[in-house]
């Protein structure tokens, strides 16, 4: 604890609120309740009981056994202070009600309640060379919150209960992460399928068209000289074939271009069409059959 006047009401802070910096709010209360029953408390103030309460409420003044036991009894804990040893020096028990007026002629109360000392844990803190005050903690045994007064409060339940959603959130946050990575294999085998399909349409295209400029090439060839002594007229003679290879570079240039299937389909019905153009062409360029027999004389 800081060692700053407040390190008593910081160890109880840290206790009860898991926070010591809210000292001043175990302060505030402690001193309230001490002006609200000054029947009790002022038997142990030697000093007036009005400025002690009012100098007492300064952040920086020492806290001591009276404040101690006003907080054992605002929080219905107990208090033990350690020094030097693992038996304690001093222990504050709480009254069993404070708020209850005594029995007459000092009978017992009827029906008394429940020691609260048995039930909740105590606030443990060391005191070292008689000016500083530690919190001792039990990190199995939780105790934040405990006096509090909050209904069905179960100290570590809390911590519990983050721990479940925490291990919750991380399973469903795991299973998610699997499921999305299980997305992202099947969307490259997907696209390592369409780039395969992708490759053997180009392969199947570019056969074709080999094959298609292989069959042209044949069809234009060199015709055999014929035979026949009779020549046709030079009028008749088929005029050369024009060159229809622009097509087809162009449908070779396809092959570095991105797959389309209704371009593709496109270029091939071209290429269909232009084939046959060319058999056509080829087949009425074909000179007819030539006669051998001359002029006929008569008797």
């Amino acid at each position: 604890m800081v060692g700053d006047g407040a390190c008593m009401f910081r160890a109880i802070a840290e206790q009860i609120y898991g926070d010591q910096e809210m000292h001043g709010e175990i302060r505030n209360l402690c001193m309230n309740y001490m002006a609200n029953n000054q029947d009790h408390f002022r038997a142990f103030i030697t000093e007036d009981y009005d400025a002690y309460i009012q100098r007492k409420r300064n952040p920086n003044v020492h806290g001591n056994h009276v404040e101690l036991q006003a907080i054992s009894e605002m929080f219905a804990r107990p208090v033990e202070v350690y020094q030097y040893n693992d038996e304690p020096i001093n222990v504050l028990l709480p009254r069993e009600d404070p708020t209850a007026d005594p029995p007459a002629d000092g009978a017992p109360p009827a029906n008394p309640p429940a020691p609260q000392n048995e039930q909740n844990p105590p606030f443990r803190l060391s005191y070292h060379r008689a000016v500083h005050y530690n919190a001792i903690l039990a990190p199995n045994v939780p105790t934040i919150g405990v006096g509090l007064g909050l209904p069905g409060m179960v100290p570590g339940a809390a911590d519990k209960d983050l721990l479940t959603k925490a291990l919750a959130k991380s399973e469903l946050e795991h299973i998610e992460e699997t499921m999305l990575q299980d997305k992202i294999d099947l969307t490259d085998y997907q696209r390592t399928q369409a780039d395969l399909e992708d490759q053997i349409a180009r392969e199947s295209l570019m056969t074709y068209l080999n094959d298609l400029e292989k069959a042209r090439g044949e069809q234009a060839g060199p015709s055999e000289p014929s035979t026949s002594s009779a020549t046709a007229p030079s009028e008749s003679a088929a005029p050369p074939v024009e060159s229809r290879g622009g097509l087809y570079e162009e449908l070779l240039a396809a092959q570095s271009l991105e797959w389309d299937p209704y371009t593709d389909d496109v270029a091939i019905a071209e290429a269909l069409l232009v084939s046959q153009q060319d058999f056509l062409s080829q087949q009425q360029n074909k000179p007819g059959p030539s006669s051998d027999e001359g002029p006929s004389s008569s008797g």
